[in-house]
């Protein structure tokens, strides 16, 4: 999470590096900011997630 939400910079990175491993998302009030995914961003991660397996 960055001051703007979430880094999806940051996620792609983490998803290459996991290989298929697991991910465990708290894409609606995210602890502790309360911040909510917006549709684009998940979206964008759920793109993400499938592209690096």
């Amino acid at each position: 999470m960055t001051t703007e939400g979430w880094d999806e910079d940051q996620l792609h990175a983490a998803f290459a590096a996991a290989r298929g491993g697991l991910a465990y998302l708290v894409p609606d009030f995210q602890n502790p900011t309360g911040a909510l995914m917006d549709a684009r961003t998940r979206q964008a991660v759920a793109a993400s997630a499938a592209s690096t397996g």
